[in-house]
């Protein structure tokens, strides 16, 4: 980091604002890089995939006589792991196991800090050292930096070691806040799915396995274009504009759930509440195909080319249609893996399923709808806390 002139943070806890400093120091003077070890047998092998965020979320036993040659790093309590490669990703790892058995890839540089752990991994999460790493990486595809180039780097710490472990226990108790924050939109989204696999029929089945009390009507097969009505979206790029009024609905939209916008001041093909947009043309094996947006709001939004916009008949719930059809296998099959999936008209309008009655219909879409309404709530909050978690990041380091 660059020489700084002011060494306090702009927030500080009260006990240390008037009786301590911070000191500029070199990161190989409060952690030591790299320590030598001998690999056991077998152990669990970390890859530079196998890290996401500051979680673990994969790994694999491995053998020495077998492991790959850049499996080198054995883990001690108390290391952190920080990814040389692509250090903009930000996945550095808190190694706090007691197991002696970890080993994780070169693509890490291990430092056994001489400092409060969790301060030190705080530390490099923040923009001010990230945009340091990358301004002494090599490479453009994958920049990356060398263990000695990083021990070299400058870094702002607190002198006062009580006041390191004070900010380190805040982060650590917020970053517990944030995981147990995203488990529960996990837990949501995954019983949205095992209820999705059990409230619809499963294929070649004639009636689903869960269904609400007082319906036993068979459910009848039908083409969606004898539920909805079909139409094509408009090329909206000539009048793409930052100010405009209207959010276009493209495949990025939809296959973010809205939180990816473009604007335009033109609503060529105006979508109406309780539509359905679906994403038409992705590349191979993509994750946009055949996924639906539904429509909240009518004057908002405006159809962009290659998504279908599907209009529900009246005895059509919305919200029942709008989860039958995204992703549905029908469509899926579209994608051979090779060549770029453009579904036509005829395919999407000879889409075949099963219906229940309107009333079925309508509760088992209300019962979705507040699953979906729930997910969007839990992933407010997330939001909110990693946003929270990045403004102190921002104010209490230098």
């Amino acid at each position: 980091m660059t020489e700084q002139t002011n060494l306090v943070p702009k927030r500080r806890f009260k006990e240390f604002q008037k009786t301590h400093t911070w000191e500029q120091r070199k990161l190989g003077s409060i952690a030591a890089f790299n320590p030598k070890a001998e690999l056991p047998e077998t152990f669990e092998y970390v890859d530079l995939e196998s890290v996401v965020g500051i979680e673990i979320i994969a790994h694999r036993e491995e053998t020495r006589a077998t492991a790959p040659s850049r499996a080198q790093r054995l883990a001690k309590q108390g290391d952190l792991f920080y990814q040389t490669v692509r250090p903009y990703q930000k996945n550095n790892y808190l190694f706090e196991k007691a197991d002696n058995n970890y080993v994780f890839s070169t693509g890490y540089a291990q430092m056994r800090p001489f400092c409060n752990g969790y301060f030190l991994l705080s530390l490099v999460q923040t923009e001010p050292f990230v945009k340091s790493v990358l301004d002494r990486c090599t490479g453009t595809s994958y920049p990356a930096i060398n263990s000695n180039d990083l021990a070299d780097m400058k870094v702002v710490v607190p002198a006062n070691g009580a006041e390191q472990n004070k900010i380190g226990s805040f982060f650590k108790q917020l970053d517990t806040t944030i995981a147990l924050q995203h488990r529960k939109l996990e837990k949501t989204k995954a019983l949205k799915s095992a209820y999705l696999s059990e409230m619809f029929p499963a294929e070649g089945e004639r009636e689903p396995k869960r269904r609400f009390a007082g319906f036993t009507q068979a459910w009848e097969q039908c083409k969606l274009s004898e539920v909805a009505i079909y139409r094509n979206g408009k090329a909206h790029e000539k009048d793409i504009s930052d100010s405009g009024s209207f959010v276009v609905v493209n495949s990025k939209f939809v296959s973010t759930n809205g939180q990816i916008k473009k604007f335009t001041y033109k609503q060529i093909e105006p979508l109406k509440k309780n539509e359905i947009a679906f994403v038409l043309s992705d590349v191979p094996n993509g994750r946009a195909i055949a996924r639906t947006f539904l429509i909240p709001e009518s004057n908002k939004y405006s159809l962009n080319q290659r998504i279908a916009g599907i209009t529900p008949n009246d005895n059509t719930d919305p919200y029942f249609l709008k989860e039958l059809m995204n992703r549905h296998h029908y469509f899926l099959r579209f994608d051979d893996g090779v060549g770029q999936t453009n579904l036509s008209k005829k395919e999407v309008e000879d889409f075949e399923e099963l219906y229940p009655v309107f009333a079925e219909q309508q509760k088992i879409g209300h019962f979705f709808n507040q699953l979906e309404n729930l997910i969007a709530i839990h992933q407010r909050k997330l939001e909110k806390l990693q946003d929270l978690k990045k403004a102190y990041l921002n104010e209490m380091f230098v």
